[in-house]
């Protein structure tokens, strides 16, 4: 049988992990950890909505329950807790920046070597065009965001898969896998912050040519709202149904985030 936790008190500590003893380092690493799964699968944007610090003691429990260690954190630490929230929105827009322009054709102005001032408009022009197809009733999470009115091809569009996969699923060690509680079966909070985190790198080329934009609660929070109604209406159309497509492409989802690094 587990023995109980053991209790450690509290110390004064700067706010880095590099000056935290080893039991309470080792908490505040698997809180970090267990931090952003919850605000992945529930709330990517809690510093918005007020629910951080409830989000935060859920995590350190589930630290604590996972280490069979308990401890007394102090602001320090809850706030390095807390700093994930920027961490993780950071990753995956940096994914979906990484791979936005070939999974829909945006041409980088560092790929017109040559061109004419005329012909640089145009391309600016096709980049904007572009931004305003794919973000007209959110096509761009259609399988061919071109053709929204072809069937079964809602959130079909294989960029959201990749960012799934390569966040929370690239190997045995991922988040995804070590922590199945909180991704099986795949949560709508997830899938709706997978689009949010799109669409704010499809706002990068607004302008015709990219431009860094940050990933801030202040304007995503209700672009993420947007998206988890949208997906919340689906779910309740199935139900009323009898119709299963949701749930299907959840499945779909996860299932093709494991079979892809053979987990």
């Amino acid at each position: 049988e587990d023995e109980p936790p053991q209790k450690r008190p509290r110390k004064s500590r700067e706010r880095s992990t590099r000056n935290l003893d080893s039991d309470l380092k080792h908490v505040v690493d698997l809180a970090c950890v267990h931090f952003k799964c919850i605000v992945a699968t529930s709330n990517p944007f809690p510093e918005i909505s007020g629910d951080i610090d409830s989000m935060v003691v859920q995590a350190v429990e589930n630290a604590c329950r996972q280490s069979q260690i308990e401890v007394d954190l102090g602001r320090n630490e809850r706030d390095l807790i807390k700093d994930r929230i920027f961490q993780l929105r950071g990753q995956l827009k940096e994914i979906a920046r990484r791979h936005l322009a070939n999974a829909y054709g945006f041409k980088s102005l560092a790929d017109c070597l040559g061109y004419t001032t005329n012909e640089l408009e145009q391309v600016k022009q096709a980049n904007r065009e572009l931004v305003g197809q794919l973000l007209k009733k959110s096509a761009f999470a259609y399988l061919d965001p071109s053709n929204r009115t072809q069937p079964g091809t809602m959130y079909k569009h294989p960029l959201i898969a990749k960012l799934i996969i390569l966040r929370w699923f690239t190997d045995s060690r991922a988040e995804g896998v070590r922590y199945r509680k909180y991704f099986d079966p795949l949560p709508l909070p997830l899938l709706a912050f997978v689009l949010t985190a799109i669409q704010c790198a499809i706002d990068e080329w607004a302008t015709g040519e990219h431009s860094g934009v940050k990933f801030q609660g202040a304007k995503y929070a209700d672009v993420y709202q947007h998206h988890l109604k949208n997906l919340d209406g689906w779910k309740k159309f199935n139900e009323t149904t009898n119709d299963n497509a949701l749930e299907r492409l959840r499945r779909d989802l996860l299932e093709t985030a494991r079979y892809v690094f053979g987990i």
